[in-house]
Parts: C-alpha cells; sequence; structure tokens
C-alpha cells in the first residue's frame, strides 16, 4: 500500500511581500499533484505593510482541519514572521528564512533552518518583487513537496498572456535560484 502524502507550511511576511501569491501558486499545483488542497489566508485587520499569514494544506487524505499551531513546516519573510514561525514549527520540522530581511538565527536545534538570501538574490536577478519565487523555490527543493519539474510546468499555466509570459522566465529562474541554494546547503 502506498504512502499517504501530506504536506502543511505556514508562511508570513509583510503585506506586499507576495506570501499570498505563493500560498496561492502552491495550492493551485497542488491540486494537480494531491487528492485534496486546502488554503487558509489569514488578513484579519492587517493590510500592506503589516504582518499577514497563510497555510497551505496539500493531503491524499480529507482535509479536516484549517492547520495546526505548529506545524512542520514554515516559511518567514520578515522579522516579525521569524519571531512568530521560530517559536511555532514542531520539533524536527523546517523553517526557511529569508536572510535578507532577518539577521536572526533560530536557537532551536530541535528543527532544521534554511537562511536564504532571498531579497537580495531576487535584486541580482533583476526585480526584488520575486523574493518570494526565491523562496518558495528554497523550499520546494528542500520539501519535495511538489517536484521543482512539475511545479515549473504549472507556472507554464499560470503565467499566461503577454503579460505573464514576460514575468515567467524571471519567476522560474527565481525558484531555480532558491533551489540552487538550498542544495548548496544541504551539501554541508
Amino acid at each position: 500500500m502506498a504512502t499517504k502524502r501530506y504536506v502543511e507550511v505556514y508562511m508570513a511576511g509583510v503585506g506586499g511581500q507576495g506570501m499570498q501569491s505563493v500560498g496561492k501558486l502552491l495550492l493551485e499545483a497542488g491540486h494537480a499533484y494531491y487528492k485534496h488542497a486546502f488554503f487558509m489566508p489569514q488578513y484579519g485587520a492587517l493590510m500592506r505593510g503589516e504582518l499577514i499569514t497563510c497555510s497551505v494544506i496539500l493531503s491524499d487524505d480529507p482535509i479536516m482541519t484549517w492547520g495546526s499551531r505548529n506545524p512542520p513546516t514554515a516559511i518567514a519573510m520578515g522579522m516579525e514572521a521569524f519571531r512568530l514561525l521560530d517559536k511555532a514549527v514542531q520539533p524536527g520540522g523546517s523553517l526557511f528564512v529569508d536572510n535578507t530581511l532577518v539577521q536572526e538565527k533560530s536557537q532551536r536545534t530541535d528543527i532544521k533552518a534554511y537562511y536564504i538570501p532571498t531579497t537580495k538574490v531576487a535584486s541580482e536577478i533583476g526585480n526584488p518583487m520575486v523574493a518570494n519565487m526565491v523562496l518558495l523555490g528554497a523550499y520546494l527543493e528542500a520539501t519535495k513537496a511538489i517536484a521543482m519539474e512539475e511545479f515549473e510546468k504549472h507556472l507554464d499555466n499560470i503565467f499566461k498572456g503577454r503579460r505573464g509570459e514576460a514575468l515567467l522566465p524571471l519567476n522560474r529562474q527565481a525558484l531555480r535560484q532558491g533551489a540552487a541554494i538550498v542544495k548548496q546547503q544541504q551539501k554541508k
């Protein structure tokens, strides 16, 4: 009998950094590779420039929760997000941090922390707005939640039309840069 797959990730960043967009992309791609997919944006009274969070769950079994308070994986873009998620990730889990924006390191020894200079890398490849995609590439490479090749195929379906097709190469490059950084970190 095949093992049932289950992926849960909690993401947080400042409104406008694209954490909600990354969550939606992961959800949409997840529909093709899992039987069930769930996305929970959490805006509350928050707005651009304030902390925004979302949860994504991908599963072969029906999803009976909105996500746990202690997710197995988390993505943090910004200091406030890091402070929230560093405490929340369950033991044995993984935390992905944009260390261009967060200079602190997790003091926890029971999680795997990945420090990715996503904002710096995004600026170097031409657009700081794809920092979220660099971090997503790192997450996908480390967790294998969705194979990178399969996720990139999905991007072709998302980025359609003249404007979308113009953004596709940059987003693809950002994903690959994030994945390459994680590969290097895993070799150490």
